[in-house]
């Protein structure tokens, strides 16, 4: 193994590292119907979802053909959708087209946010010391 490649293997095992995820796109919906509004488009639970909450859903048509595949990702004032690729304008193109009097607002975020995964034993620990608090995932034991 090469020392670059053994210095990132360790960073991502033993303390933290990080990688870019490249290509991805953002769209953001704000409104009190937001949540509502987004759910008669895809293939998941979106007004369940609370504040903190993600969940993965392909948007479709009005004939059920998948139009994206996205994470939604719920806030206390917003929905965020981020999914691969050149998605964004497909998707605003279709939602605003339904959109008559609900309380939402679509917007391209793509070139304001970006994605990261970040990994590693002290990687909670690194993201609480900037501030960024690390929900816990509860694990379910099978019995």
């Amino acid at each position: 193994m090469s020392d670059d490649l053994k210095r990132h293997y360790d960073a991502f095992t033993l303390a933290a590292g990080y990688v870019v995820l490249e290509d991805r796109c953002f769209v953001r919906l704000t409104g009190s119907d937001r949540q509502a509004f987004f759910h008669n488009f895809c293939t998941n639970d979106i007004k369940q979802l609370e504040s903190g909450q993600v969940c993965e859903a392909f948007v479709l048509n009005s004939k059920g053909k998948i139009l994206g595949f996205v994470h939604a990702i719920a806030s206390d004032d917003e929905l965020l959708l981020t999914g691969h690729g050149d998605q964004a304008p497909t998707l605003l193109a279709h939602l605003d087209l339904y959109l008559i009097r609900e309380d939402v607002d679509l917007a391209d975020a793509t070139h304001e946010l970006a994605a990261v995964f970040i990994c590693g034993d002290q990687a909670s620990d690194i993201l609480a010391a900037i501030g960024i608090e690390v929900p816990v995932k509860d694990h379910v034991s099978e019995q």
